[in-house]
């Protein structure tokens, strides 16, 4: 993950949500209540420093609240597939989610579901 992209993004969308959301000045930590995280993490990652967001909290969020995380996964990581497949992991069948992880790591379902498990 580039701190400086995710930086970037996260300031240029937190002028969005002054100029679009609320049309005013706002703190960050009125920010970070709107994007459910918490302010001292939020703080860091706009200066692009200290430790990056959990990359499975990120794929929930994009789940849960829509394009606005969708398009942070895709702005941190170079490929904007990668968001897509993020943000539709939730609703996925689990042949399908396994089908991809047999795909990434060569393994079979057997063999990840250490995998699956940690995640419940």
């Amino acid at each position: 993950m580039d701190d400086q992209k995710l930086a970037n993004f996260l300031n240029e969308k937190h002028l969005w949500y002054m100029n679009t959301v609320v049309h005013r000045r706002a703190e960050v930590t009125e920010f970070a209540k709107w994007l459910h995280v918490a302010q001292p993490s939020l703080s860091q990652w706009m200066r692009g420093v200290g430790r990056q967001p959990n990359l499975e909290n990120l794929v929930r969020k994009a789940a849960g609240m829509g394009e606005f995380y969708q398009k942070l996964l895709e702005s941190v990581f170079d490929d904007p597939r990668f968001g897509m497949v993020a943000r539709a992991w939730f609703d996925m069948d689990e042949a399908t989610r396994d089908k991809i992880l047999a795909t990434v790591t060569g393994e079979t379902r057997q063999e990840n579901s250490h995998l699956s498990e940690a995640t419940t």
